[in-house]
C-alpha cells in the first residue's frame, strides 16, 4: 500500500469512527428521552400538561374576563361600565353621580348579573338552544320620588344595553317602601358628617370627662370615637320607623373589644330630619339629647370614666404577636406542594376538576353561587348558593336588638384581599372581580375576591390493610386529596370563611367558619345572663350564628323525590335463646315527603335519618333508589318564638331543611332588605311553603340552614378562632354509582407481597413514585403588597 492509498485508508477509517460515534450518542439521547416519556407517561396523564416548579400553567388556567362571558359569568367590568352609561342615560331614571348623591336624589345602589329563567338556560346547555340574553339586575334608591322608594330594574342585553324595566315577580313587591333600604353610604355620610360634629359639640365636655376623646375626626386628633351601627327591625319599632342604635367605642385597635358604654338611638324615618331620640349613658336610659346633657351638667347622672386606652403591641385587643415566641426555633410551617403542576383547569368562570365541573360567580349581595355542578359529565346539582348569612344578638343595652342579616351590607361585595400563604395556600389561583354601587363612579376590581387550589387534607378517603394470609394480605388507600373553592366576607367585625369542596368519590362538601372580633358591650351588671365579663369594661354578649344556603338538585333529570329514611327502634324475637324474651335493634323506614309542609324537617334526635334525593324513573340494577343524600353538620335550634321581634326575616332558619317545588320567582330566601323589614319581609321564606304544593316528581329546591350559638369566652380574645366552629353540608352519593368513582383516582396506592404467602418475597409497590425534586414558590408578602395597599385594602 503506497502513501497516498495509505492516507485514503485512515480518512475512509476516521469517517466510519465519527459516524458511529455519532450513532452511539444519538441513541443514547433516544433512550433517554423514551425513558423520560416512560416515566412521565406513567405518573402524569398525557392531557395534562406538566408544571415546573410551581410556574404557573398558562395553558390550563384562565381567569381573565371573558370577551364573550357565559351564561353564568358575573358581569365583567366592561359590561358593567356600558350599564352605568346606559342607565345614567335613561331621563326616567333622573340618577345622580356619587359625588353629588344625597338622600333626596336617584342614585344606584348595586348592580348584578340577573341569571336568566331555569327553562331557557337547561334548553341553552342541553338541547342547543339559543343563548339567553344577558341582563343585569339593578336597586336604584329614589330619593326624588314623593314618597321616596326603592326601585329594582332589569337592565338589558348586554353587552350594549338598551331596554330597562321594573323587575317582575309575583312573590315580592317593587317598588319597595324607602324605610327598608339597606344602609349605604349617603345615610352614613349624614350620620357622620353631619350629625357627629353637632353632637360632638354638644356632648364635648361628657366625652372629654368620661372618655377622653371626640366625636368628629378631625377635631378629635388622635383620641376618636368609632361606632357601631345596630339597625332595628320594624317587627320591633313599626312598619313605617326607621332607626338605628349608635354603639359608641375608642377608636382603638380593635374598637369592638373598647365599648364605652354610651350610645343613641336615632330616628331616620324622616330621611330629610334624623333626630336622637333615646340615650344610653352606663345603663341609664334618657329620652333626648338635651334631656341628657342637661340634667349630666346637673350631677343628675351617675358618672362613670373609660379613660382612652394606651394601645401598645402587647394590649389584648391587638393582634400584634406576643408572649413567648413558639416554636422556639423560627421554623416555617408546613405548606401545600404540586409536584407535578396543578390538575385542574379554570377557563374564565368554569372548572373542570377530574371528574368534576362547576361555573361559579358572586353575587355583590348573597355572595358566593354555584351552577350547573357536574360529575362524570352528568348534571348533580343546577345551583349551589349561599343566600344568607344572620347574626341575632342579645343584650340589655344596644345589642338588644342587634339582629343582623349581612346581606344588606353585600356578602359579595365585602369578599376579596385573600392573602396567600394565610388565606388560601400558596399554590392557589386567585379570582377577581368588579362591582358598581352606589360609591363608586365607575366598576371597581376588587381582587382575589376567590381562591381555588387543591388541598391533601392529609387523611384517607378510604383505606383497608389485610394483615393475615386468609385475608390476602394486601393493603390499599387513597389520600382525600380535593379541589376547594374559597371566599372570605368580612361583614364589619366578623369574617365569614366559605368553601366549596369537590371529593374524588363524588361527594361535594359545603363548610362555613366564623372567625374575627366579638361585639362585645360595655359592661354593666345588667349585661349578666347574656354574657361573661372578659375584661374590666366589657362583657362577651351571646348571639346566634345563621347561615342559609339554596341546593337545587337535578338528580338524573329535574323529575325528583325526597325521602328520608327514618331510623327507628324495633322489637323481634330472641331466638338464642328457650326464654320467650325479645331483642331490639335499629330499622329504616321509607318516608317519602308528599308536600312543602311536609319537607319543613325541624331535627327531632328521636328519629334520626337520612336524607335523600332521587329520581323515580331511575333505580339500580337491582331495582333500588339512587340519588344523592344530604348530611347536615351544625344544625342549630332557633329558640326565638315564631313573627316576635325580629325573627320573621330570617324565618328560615326555623328549619334545617326545607323542600320546595322550583319557581324561578322564588330565587333567594332572603333580600338585602332584612335589616329593616322584619314586621313584613320583603322575601318572607314562610311563603315559598304557604301554598303546600305537591313536591312529588317535580323540581325540587333544597333550604339548608346551619348555625352555632356563641357564649364568647376569654379565649376568643383577641379574635374568635375557627377551631370548633366548622359548620358544613355534605351531599353524599346514594347509590348513584355502581362503585366509588375514586377507585379510577391515580392517587391511590397499594401494597401486596410479590408472592402470596411468602413474606420473604418482598413487597411490590403500585403508586407514585417520588422523582420530583424541586420546591414549590412561595408567596414573599413584603414583595406582593409593599407597594400596592390596594391589593389588601380595597
Amino acid at each position: 500500500m503506497n502513501v497516498e492509498e495509505e492516507h485514503q485508508f485512515r480518512r475512509t477509517i476516521g469517517r466510519w469512527r465519527f459516524t458511529a460515534v455519532v450513532f452511539i450518542l444519538i441513541s443514547l439521547v433516544l433512550s433517554i428521552f423514551l425513558v423520560a416519556m416512560a416515566i412521565f407517561t406513567h405518573r402524569t396523564p398525557a392531557t395534562v400538561p406538566m408544571d415546573v416548579c410551581g410556574d404557573p400553567d398558562t395553558k390550563n388556567i384562565d381567569v381573565t374576563e371573558a370577551d364573550d362571558p357565559g351564561i353564568f359569568d358575573d358581569l365583567t367590568s366592561k359590561e358593567l361600565a356600558s350599564i352605568q352609561k346606559y342607565i345614567y342615560s335613561v331621563q326616567e331614571l333622573n340618577l345622580s353621580q356619587p359625588s353629588v348623591a344625597g338622600l333626596a336624589r336617584s342614585v344606584v345602589h348595586s348592580v348584578e348579573l340577573h341569571i336568566p329563567n331555569k327553562e331557557y338556560v337547561l334548553r341553552y346547555l342541553d338541547e342547543n338552544a339559543a343563548k339567553p340574553e344577558r341582563e343585569a339586575l339593578v336597586l336604584i334608591f329614589r330619593g326624588d320620588k314623593s314618597p321616596p322608594v326603592v326601585e329594582e330594574y332589569i337592565v338589558g342585553a348586554l353587552p350594549i344595553p338598551s331596554y330597562v324595566g321594573l323587575r317582575d315577580s309575583p312573590n315580592r313587591p317593587n317598588p319597595i317602601p324607602f324605610s327598608q333600604r339597606p344602609m349605604g353610604s349617603n345615610e352614613y355620610s349624614v350620620i357622620y358628617g353631619q350629625m357627629f360634629p353637632e353632637l360632638g359639640y354638644k356632648m364635648k365636655k361628657v366625652l372629654e370627662e368620661s372618655y377622653g376623646a371626640g366625636l368628629h375626626f378631625p377635631e378629635c386628633g388622635e383620641k376618636c370615637l368609632s361606632y357601631y351601627p345596630v339597625p332595628v327591625g320594624s317587627g320591633v319599632v313599626g312598619a313605617d320607623d326607621r332607626k338605628v342604635w349608635i354603639v359608641l367605642a375608642h377608636f382603638a385597635e380593635y374598637f369592638t373589644l373598647h365599648p364605652v358604654g354610651l350610645s343613641f338611638l336615632i330616628n331616620m324615618s324622616n330621611p330629610f330630619e334624623y333626630l336622637v331620640e333615646l340615650v344610653d349613658y352606663g345603663g341609664q336610659r334618657f329620652h333626648s339629647m338635651d334631656e341628657f346633657i342637661s340634667k349630666y351638667n346637673l350631677g343628675e347622672v351617675t358618672k362613670h370614666k373609660k379613660p382612652f386606652p394606651d394601645i401598645t403591641r402587647g394590649s389584648f385587643s391587638t393582634l400584634h404577636r406576643r408572649g413567648e415566641p413558639v416554636p422556639e426555633l423560627p421554623k416555617r410551617p408546613p405548606k401545600f406542594y404540586e409536584p407535578d403542576g396543578k390538575r385542574y383547569r379554570i377557563a374564565h368562570r368554569h372548572v373542570e376538576y377530574m371528574q368534576w365541573q362547576f361555573d361559579f360567580r358572586m353575587s355583590p349581595q348573597s355572595g358566593p353561587q354555584l351552577y350547573d355542578i357536574r360529575f362524570l359529565d352528568e348534571r348533580i346539582a343546577y345551583e349551589i348558593s349561599l343566600q344568607e348569612i344572620a347574626v341575632f344578638y342579645s343584650g340589655n343595652a344596644g345589642h338588644r336588638f342587634a339582629d343582623f342579616t349581612d346581606s344588606a351590607d353585600g356578602i359579595g361585595r365585602h369578599t376579596h384581599a385573600l392573602v396567600p400563604g394565610v388565606d388560601c395556600p400558596d399554590t392557589s389561583t386567585f379570582v377577581d372581580g368588579y362591582v358598581l354601587s352606589e360609591s363608586t363612579k365607575s366598576p371597581k376590581r376588587l381582587p382575589r375576591m376567590f381562591c381555588i387550589f387543591e388541598e391533601n387534607t392529609a387523611f384517607p378517603l378510604h383505606r383497608h390493610q389485610s394483615y393475615y394470609s386468609h385475608d390476602g394480605q394486601f393493603y390499599h388507600g387513597l389520600v382525600d386529596s380535593a379541589l376547594v373553592l374559597r371566599s372570605v366576607a368580612v361583614i364589619g367585625n366578623y369574617d365569614y370563611i366559605v368553601d366549596y369542596v369537590f371529593h374524588q368519590n363524588g361527594a361535594l362538601h359545603i363548610r362555613a367558619a366564623a372567625t374575627g372580633y366579638i361585639f362585645s358591650s360595655f359592661y354593666t351588671p345588667a349585661e349578666e345572663g347574656y354574657g361573661f365579663r372578659l375584661q374590666d369594661s366589657i362583657s362577651g354578649n351571646i348571639h346566634h350564628h345563621m347561615i342559609n344556603f339554596k341546593i337545587d338538585l337535578d338528580i338524573h333529570g329535574t323529575s325528583n323525590r325526597y325521602e328520608t329514611l327514618d331510623i327507628l327502634a324495633v322489637e323481634v324475637s330472641n331466638d338464642v335463646t328457650t326464654t320467650n324474651t325479645t331483642y331490639w335493634q335499629t330499622k329504616f323506614e321509607r318516608n317519602l315527603k308528599e308536600s312543602e309542609f311536609g319537607a319543613a324537617f325541624q331535627y327531632d334526635f328521636q328519629v334520626p335519618k337520612y336524607h335523600v334525593i332521587h329520581n323515580a324513573g331511575v333505580k339500580t340494577r337491582h331495582g333500588e333508589i339512587s340519588g344523592y343524600s344530604l348530611h347536615l353538620q351544625g344544625m342549630s335550634y332557633q329558640p326565638l318564638p315564631e313573627n316576635s321581634g325580629n325573627e320573621a326575616t330570617a324565618s328560615w332558619a326555623r328549619y334545617q331543611l326545607a323542600a320546595t317545588k322550583f319557581k324561578d320567582w322564588e330565587r333567594m330566601s332572603s333580600s338585602c332588605y332584612g335589616m329593616f323589614d322584619s314586621l313584613d319581609p320583603v322575601v318572607n321564606f314562610t311563603n315559598f311553603l304557604a301554598d303546600n304544593e305537591s313536591i312529588v316528581d317535580e323540581d325540587l329546591v333544597l333550604w339548608a340552614s346551619v348555625g352555632i350559638h356563641h357564649i364568647p369566652h376569654t379565649e376568643d380574645l383577641p379574635v374568635t378562632p375557627t377551631v370548633g366552629g366548622h359548620l358544613g353540608i355534605y351531599l353524599l352519593p346514594f347509590n348513584y354509582f355502581q362503585e366509588s368513582p375514586s377507585m379510577a383516582s391515580r392517587d391511590s396506592v397499594r401494597l401486596e407481597l410479590k408472592e402470596k404467602f411468602n413474606m420473604a418475597s418482598g413487597v411490590s409497590v403500585e403508586g407514585y413514585k417520588s422523582e420530583s425534586t424541586c420546591l414549590p414558590r412561595l408567596t414573599d408578602l413584603d414583595e406582593e403588597f409593599g407597594d400596592n395597599a390596594e391589593e389588601v385594602f380595597a
